[in-house]
């Protein structure tokens, strides 16, 4: 009866032909305000050196990872009990108040996980990921987030010496990875950049406790990473 759409590739090529198989079905789009972000990928895997002339900001396909932050979320859930209030009206007290809890819940997580990474220092505040997924995450914390992946493929061995040349030079000590992930590759990234792997699944049902437990996992991997200068180098 109801499709809410978050700008997945797939949507854009098919909710048209959904709509038009089933004229009755309702598609609400993306709400407004919220601000659609694109990954980043650098780490010069296209040439040049680390951070300079192959710094590559954005990707081919917007990040629509949008319930990986919880400040999105709590801004999302209205727009989602209006649609489902005027799909059924007669529940619509019941959707506003299960809205009502979602949302407290939503935002006491935000708070939570604001509080983890405040004491947290500029310089320790980059991570590596596999997959383009926490754009909405690295926005919603003041965190970067910087995918070792290009174009699905992981990197190649003249591509991972890229990968530690940017890890040293930036003071990068996290890599975040999904259980999907080649844990082989992971642990090698972990042990080259002397630092910590932090696995978590972006399409975890329980997505407030997975994001509970992966910020609290992340930012003491943060905590423990050495403090950085402007140049890279350990204070």
């Amino acid at each position: 009866e109801v499709y809410i759409a978050i700008g997945l590739p797939f949507e854009t090529q098919r909710l048209p032909k959904f709509k038009e198989l089933n004229p009755a079905r309702r598609v609400i789009p993306l709400p407004d305000g919220v601000t659609r972000l694109r990954g980043e990928a650098d780490l010069a895997l296209r040439g040049g050196a680390p951070g300079h002339e192959g710094h590559r900001h954005g990707l081919e396909t917007d990040d629509p990872h949008m319930w990986l932050s919880p400040k999105v979320m709590a801004e999302t859930i209205p727009a989602i009990v209006a649609a489902l209030s005027e799909a059924r009206p007669e529940k619509a007290a019941y959707f506003a108040g299960r809205g009502a809890v979602l949302v407290k819940k939503t935002t006491g997580l935000d708070a939570y996980i604001t509080s983890l990474f405040a004491p947290i220092a500029g310089g320790k505040r980059l991570f590596l990921t596999f997959h383009q997924s926490w754009a909405y995450y690295a926005e919603n914390y003041g965190l970067r987030e910087v995918s070792v992946e290009l174009g699905g493929r992981e990197p190649s061995p003249k591509d991972m010496a890229k990968l530690m040349a940017f890890a040293a030079d930036n003071g990068v000590s996290v890599i975040v990875a999904d259980p999907m992930t080649s844990q082989s590759v992971v642990t090698a990234i972990a042990r080259n950049i002397k630092g910590a792997a932090v696995t978590a699944n972006p399409l975890d049902e329980d997505w407030p406790g997975m994001l509970r437990g992966f910020s609290e996992a992340l930012a003491k991997a943060m905590h423990k990473a050495p403090a950085t200068t402007k140049a890279g180098q350990p204070r």
